[in-house]
């Protein structure tokens, strides 16, 4: 939880900053994915219940969220 929100605030900081739109456009996404994770985790849900499409897993599986994974 605390992996999540820290990218999270910073993701925040990042959407600030004058980047190219592209880029910011990929933060926009990860930032959406990240807030709907951290809500679900916050109720106590799992991230394998969440229905994630294969693009977004890929996206965060460089956090190596142990929640993702099947019982």
């Amino acid at each position: 939880l605390e992996i999540v929100t820290n990218r999270i605030d910073r993701l925040r900081d990042q959407l600030k900053k004058p980047r190219p739109g592209k880029q910011k456009e990929l933060d926009q996404q990860e930032l959406a994915l990240l807030e709907r994770i951290n809500a679900a985790f916050e109720q106590g849900k799992s991230g394998a219940d969440l229905g994630l499409k294969p693009d977004e897993v890929k996206a965060i599986r460089s956090f190596q969220l142990l929640t993702l994974k099947r019982e």
